[in-house]
């Protein structure tokens, strides 16, 4: 055997350094590259959140924590407060100022509210085969509530786009304070 020379080291050398790997952990490798699935889920978890708060909640709420329900023809009494619906129709909106277009109209007797209320705009539609429920359409000057204790409250409500305005079928009232849920009877339709 050959013998190698010893490497010759003077004064002043220093050896080379040693040069190491670093091998990366089974853990390390397992997770690499996953950074995007955690944004993903994060982003796919607000949007859901964002949507159920829009659409899921309301029907959730007012299942649990529902409206008082008054039937046809039937007053809401609340101490001396008192909400009635007295007619529904289906009409042209003729007067001045109106649509000119067909709408349903509600008039709703109220009495011992404070005054000015409750507002036109607190009330909602509810119509068959419509999923949301309609907005009433802005109040006519002439159809300013008194400020007095007992008013009757004229609501005019546009037939929803698709509906035909000699079949549509409005269901009930809606007012959000006090939650009272109105049924309605029946429904005079005025030729046009």
């Amino acid at each position: 055997m050959s013998e190698r020379p010893a490497a010759d080291l003077g004064q002043g050398d220093t050896p080379a350094p040693v040069v190491r790997r670093q091998l990366q952990s089974a853990r390390q490798q397992e997770t690499k590259g996953r950074g995007g699935c955690l944004a993903t889920g994060a982003i796919l978890g607000i949007l859901f959140g964002v949507m159920f708060a829009l659409y899921g909640l309301g029907p959730i709420l007012r299942h649990f924590y529902g409206e008082e329900k008054i039937e046809a023809g039937q007053a809401y009494i609340d101490g001396e407060r008192r909400l009635e619906v007295t007619g529904t129709r289906v009409g042209l909106d003729s007067a001045e100022g109106g649509t000119n277009g067909p709408v349903i109209f509600v008039t709703v007797a109220s009495s011992g509210f404070p005054e000015n209320e409750p507002r036109p705009g607190r009330f909602r539609l509810e119509v068959d085969g419509v999923e949301e429920w309609v907005v009433p359409l802005p109040q006519l000057p002439s159809a300013e509530l008194p400020a007095t204790g007992s008013a009757e409250i004229r609501l005019r409500f546009s037939v929803p786009s698709g509906l035909d305005p000699a079949t549509v079928a409005p269901v009930a009232v809606h007012l959000e304070d006090p939650r009272v849920r109105f049924a309605l009877g029946e429904v005079d339709r005025l030729n046009r």
